[in-house]
């Protein structure tokens, strides 16, 4: 039986790791990343290692390198291929051991690392780390532009937390910006106790609604004072909406 719990858990193996590895994933901001470069990432519970060829092309191979463990991220990138640090063995783009300089007989061609398909697009360095052939990756005509930019940043919760974020919580947890400072959002009524047109009905055909207001107290010192202003009623005790 599922569990709720079974979708936050991505690492290999788990329900909702499977299914995230059936898609491509924006891993790297393009810009970033120069030719030359490696770094390394972790995504879903594993950890890769990010490069950039010298010729431009981005390439993603497994964290470390499997002689000593040794991460590769540390390496050199020469041409589209990575060295490691420690005893400089060398892979090419599809994780394919080409050299191993310090073995008296060299098996390189029995070595072989994992690689992803990686392409670059939007600005964004996209990965797929599913199994087999990865599906194409979506285009979307309206960001196809020189104008466009890209931003990144961390947000410390599961991805899981991110998705079930509602506009209730928009006017409670982000009444501090100014943004909403100045345009009070109404709250929307999501609880769904009584049915729509009850709802109106008893609005006097209008849905009810409140707004998040922002005034000074002369009671507080001055202090700005933050709550929810109640619609206002006319002299037949129906709500009217409330002024913009």
């Amino acid at each position: 039986m599922v569990n709720f719990m079974d979708f936050y858990y991505t690492a290999p193996g788990t329900l909702a790791g499977k299914y995230m590895r059936k898609f491509w994933h924006p891993v790297y901001r393009a810009e970033d990343l120069k030719p030359g470069w490696a770094k390394p990432i972790k995504i879903m519970g594993e950890q890769f290692t990010l490069y950039r060829g010298d010729e431009g092309k981005p390439h993603v191979v497994e964290f470390r390198c499997p002689h000593r463990q040794t991460q590769l991220s540390v390496g050199w990138v020469e041409g589209d291929c990575i060295r490691c640090r420690f005893h400089g063995w060398k892979f090419d783009s599809s994780g394919q051991c080409i050299e191993q300089p310090a073995e008296k007989e060299s098996f390189a061609e029995k070595i072989r690392i994992r690689s992803c398909p990686t392409q670059e697009y939007l600005k964004l360095i996209f990965v797929y780390f599913g199994e087999g052939e990865p599906p194409p990756l979506p285009r979307y005509p309206d960001f196809d532009k020189d104008t466009l930019w890209a931003e990144t940043y961390i947000r410390p919760c599961n991805y899981v937390n991110n998705l079930e974020n509602d506009p209730i919580h928009i006017p409670f947890t982000h009444r501090e910006s100014e943004f909403y400072m100045n345009h009070p959002p109404e709250i929307p009524d999501i609880t769904g106790a009584r049915s729509r047109s009850s709802r109106l009905a008893s609005a006097g055909g209008r849905r009810q609604s409140c707004k998040f207001s922002a005034r000074r107290d002369a009671h507080s010192g001055g202090r700005r004072r933050r709550g929810l202003q109640k619609p206002p009623q006319s002299e037949d005790g129906k709500t009217r909406p409330l002024a913009d």
